[in-house]
């Protein structure tokens, strides 16, 4: 077994099969370095050679958090690391703290990894930060017949409609296409999945307005199929459609408490927290205040059985594009006042 230093001096240790050994690493400044692995049996050799890398901190999970700034703001302080203070626009700063929470989220299932490639893709682009590509593939989740949560899963409509549209799904759009235009046809369908298959066909930018407002017309449609619909006509642009349902579901189940804004649309608690992270979503892309409230508890209640990380992404999304106002704050630091003019992309 060996390692070779920055000074290009090999530290060699030799041992028995089967027999545990040390091996004592020297003071390695940071970079990247191979451990190689030879092994010898009755004259036969073979080597294997394995990557390490030095780093200067072992974190890999960052935790952010975010405050609406008032006079006289105490910002709040790790007590046992430390603590980055950044001022800027409102929506820009709960997308990225947004897009760093999702990012380091175990992602197994399909929107899971979904909402951390959207995550790495703002926080590069829009953020400049360093961070790990994710190895998300929509094709482990392609079934005989349309796209599941899982790998080797069954068929699950109300995620792939989410998932659709992002061009990280780009390798299944064939697959996805045809599966929504089939529910939609098929007249065994029920209200809920044909209203899934219209989400997933606008967000792959199918001319299906008029099937929306057809289904919206439904008597006695659910609210939570309101929702999905309300998002179709998001993902076609026809944000002035989406306004009235925006007003509508929030004073019918809105609740609004500083600094969150939640829904009680749903049969059980995971339902309403589902519902309110998709509020936030068409809520934040028509510029109404309570997206950005309904993000924030979306972020700080998860539910139990489910998760809302795409949700959160989308959501994020919408706030990022978002234009504010510029804006003046001043801070005092080191006993020298500081003033500063914000932008929107700052």
């Amino acid at each position: 077994m060996s390692i070779v230093d920055r000074a290009g001096t090999e530290l060699t240790k030799t041992g028995h099969a089967l027999t545990a050994m040390n091996f004592p690493l020297p003071t390695l400044p940071v970079g990247n370095y191979h451990v190689r692995l030879r092994a010898t049996v009755n004259g036969q050799n073979d080597t294997l050679v394995l990557p390490i890398s030095v780093v200067t901190s072992t974190l890999r999970h960052s935790q952010t958090s975010i405050a609406l700034l008032e006079a006289g703001e105490q910002p709040q302080l790790s007590s046992d690391g430390d603590t980055q203070v950044v001022f800027g626009n409102a929506n820009r700063l709960l997308a990225y703290s947004t897009f760093q929470n999702v990012r380091w989220a175990p992602h197994h299932r399909l929107d899971e990894g979904l909402a951390a490639t959207i995550a790495d893709r703002h926080l590069t682009d829009d953020f400049q930060a360093d961070t790990w590509p994710s190895a998300f593939d929509p094709n482990a989740y392609v079934t005989s017949t349309g796209v599941a949560l899982y790998p080797f899963g069954s068929d699950d409509i109300e995620y792939a409609a989410l998932a659709a549209g992002d061009p990280a799904m780009s390798p299944v759009r064939g697959q996805l296409l045809g599966w929504f235009t089939q529910v939609v046809n098929n007249p065994d369908s029920n209200t809920d999945q044909v209203s899934y298959a219209l989400l997933g066909l606008a967000k792959l930018g199918q001319p299906v307005l008029p099937d929306v407002h057809a289904w919206l017309a439904v008597p006695n449609l659910p609210d939570h199929e309101r929702l999905t619909l309300a998002m179709a006509l998001d993902a076609m642009g026809a944000r002035e459609e989406v306004r009235p349902i925006v007003t509508y579901l929030l004073q019918r189940y809105g609740h609004t408490q500083a600094p969150y804004t939640w829904l009680t649309l749903g049969a059980s608690h995971d339902d309403q927290l589902v519902a309110t992270a998709r509020y936030a979503i068409i809520a934040a892309d028509v510029g109404d205040s309570t997206g950005f409230g309904a993000l924030r508890y979306s972020l700080s209640h998860p539910p139990k059985d489910t998760t809302t990380n795409l949700e959160a992404a989308l959501a994020a999304e919408r706030l990022l594009a978002t234009a504010s106002n510029a804006v003046s704050i001043s801070y005092r630091l080191g006993g020298q006042t500081v003033t500063k003019q914000l932008k929107n992309t700052d």
